[in-house]
């Protein structure tokens, strides 16, 4: 890179020909210097900082200091002399945050990928949760009884596993008809007894893909005492008035939170899924919601 033009290397060419330490640290003080100079021309400058905000500096990027005589050796990149240097040092920084400022700004306006309306929907406030306080709550409203709810198990359990930190996943059984009373008693039983997570799976196989008979209270119960668990106390718990209040809660939220079908996602009892056209949508549509009520919920208390 000889001639003039070695006044534009980048800084990695100065790195390269061995400048030391002590040399970058008189950049500053001798950048500060040619601001104030006169004369000289912008060719090493890129376009932007020519003009605009950017201005003020121009003299800074001057290569020859107004009445400074020029050098005999000046083809010589090894004797740029420090304000060369520092001149081509801060275009250099100066453009790396002029680029950092514009990708930042590319990012706070990128669009969402989701649309409220269409594949989200902002329930009316007063906001209900499904309990009164915790982490972000994402509930799965579901039932035993639908196929599409065992199509969705398998990504349930990834989502369970992958949501941000400070959200939770949940499931909530949906009583739409007297059969999935059945299943939603059959769910909060299993809970109480602690067999909820190595049944929940192994239910949807049983019923959907080895299509046992799993309708009545007493196919269910027999379901769950294949997989060890003591019938008789599985159905008494089924049938406690525990569960059948829990189950009559559940019917009640589930209409105010507008649910028409399963498997519906719920965050927060603030959005509610509305028209995916994947359970793979599903599943990443309930990760935004969650990451944005989360958002939301940390500039409140900014």
């Amino acid at each position: 890179m000889p001639g003039d033009d070695a006044a534009y290397a980048p800084v990695s060419y100065f790195v390269e020909h061995g400048h030391t330490p002590e040399e970058v640290a008189g950049l500053k003080t001798s950048g500060r210097r040619a601001l104030s100079q006169e004369g000289g021309h912008e060719r090493g400058c890129p376009a932007p900082f020519r003009s605009g905000r950017f201005a003020a500096i121009r003299g800074l990027f001057s290569i020859t200091g107004g009445s400074q005589q020029p050098s005999p050796r000046r083809n010589d990149p090894m004797l740029m002399t420090t304000r060369h240097r520092a001149a081509l040092l801060l275009c250099g920084l100066l453009m790396a945050s002029a680029c950092s400022a514009a990708n930042a700004h590319k990012k706070a306006a990128a669009p969402a990928p989701y649309t409220d309306g269409d594949q989200y929907v902002t329930l009316p406030a007063p906001h209900q949760r499904h309990s009164d306080k915790g982490r972000v709550e994402v509930v799965e409203v579901f039932s035993y009884g639908c196929v599409h709810c065992a199509d969705f198990s398998p990504l349930a359990e990834q989502l369970a596993e992958s949501l941000p930190a400070g959200a939770v996943f949940k499931l909530v059984p949906s009583p739409f008809n007297a059969g999935w009373v059945n299943y939603a008693r059959a769910f909060y039983a299993a809970r109480i007894m602690g067999v909820a997570e190595r049944t929940h799976l192994a239910f949807f196989k049983a019923k959907f893909q080895d299509r046992y008979p799993i309708n009545s209270m007493d196919e269910i119960a027999d379901f769950y005492a294949r997989n060890g668990v003591d019938r008789n106390e599985f159905l008494r718990i089924a049938s406690s008035p525990q569960v059948t209040e829990q189950i009559g809660s559940d019917a009640e939220l589930i209409k105010r939170w507008d649910v028409e079908g399963t498997p519906t996602i719920v965050v927060d009892g603030k959005y509610r899924s509305n028209h995916v056209t994947s359970f793979q949508q599903l599943a990443d549509l309930a990760r935004w919601l969650a990451q944005r009520e989360l958002d939301e919920k940390s500039r409140d208390r900014h």
